[in-house]
């Protein structure tokens, strides 16, 4: 499986911003978000992570956890 990349992070912000949208459009709050990813990202994508999901973990009160090809696989 090709590693996860910086290209991806479009995909990563809507998918949580979907997420939250429909949540609150059917009267729910997330309190925890799972990425399911079939791969590990590369050095870039993982730094750009990092930041991303302190930002958003606090700017939305949840907790984010990454579940990648390691996690999935044990």
């Amino acid at each position: 499986m090709p590693k996860t990349t910086t290209s991806q992070s479009q995909q990563i912000r809507e998918s949580l911003a979907n997420g939250l949208k429909a949540a609150a459009a059917n009267g729910h709050t997330i309190t925890l978000w799972i990425l399911c990813i079939p791969s590990s990202m590369d050095g870039p994508a993982a730094q750009w992570w990092d930041g991303w999901k302190k930002k958003q973990e606090k700017a939305h009160g949840l907790v984010i956890e990454l579940w990648d090809e390691t996690k999935l696989s044990s």
